[in-house]
C-alpha cells in the first residue's frame, strides 16, 4: 500500500479561510497533514480539536516548561531559556516536528500542526 499525506495548509485572518488542497490520484490510504498558521486567539486550536484527536496535535505551546500560568492569569514566556545548550523555543519547535514526524511514520491518518504566525 502506498503511503501518503495530503497537505492542508489553513491560514486564520480576517479575510476569508484559506485552504490550499493538493491531491494525488490512485492513492489507496490517503493520510493528512494539516498545518494552521494564524494570529494567537484566531481559533487555531478550536479547529484542530475538530480535525484530529488530541494525541495528534502537535502544538509547541505544550513544551514542558515553555510557558508558566499565573493564578492571576499572567502568562510568563520562557523560551529565550537554554535547555542543553539552545533556546527553549528552538528544542520546543524541534520536538514539536519530531513528534509530527513520528505521527506521521507511525501511520496516524491526520496529524495538525496549529502555529503562531506573527511575521511575513
Amino acid at each position: 500500500m502506498k503511503d501518503l499525506f495530503m497537505l492542508y495548509y489553513i491560514c486564520i485572518s480576517s479575510k476569508p479561510l484559506l485552504v490550499f488542497i493538493h491531491s494525488i490520484g490512485g492513492i489507496m490510504e490517503v493520510r493528512t497533514l494539516f498545518i494552521i498558521r494564524a494570529l494567537p486567539g484566531a481559533g487555531k486550536s478550536t479547529l484542530a480539536s475538530l480535525l484530529a484527536p488530541e494525541d495528534a496535535i502537535c502544538t509547541t505551546d505544550d513544551y514542558p516548561g515553555l510557558y508558566t500560568y499565573l493564578d492571576n492569569g499572567e502568562v510568563i514566556f520562557h523560551g529565550g531559556g537554554k535547555v542543553d545548550g539552545v533556546p527553549m523555543i528552538v528544542a520546543a519547535h524541534t520536538a514539536n516536528q519530531e513528534k509530527a514526524e513520528s505521527l506521521m511514520s507511525n501511520g496516524a491518518l491526520n496529524v495538525v500542526v496549529p502555529n503562531t504566525n506573527t511575521q511575513r
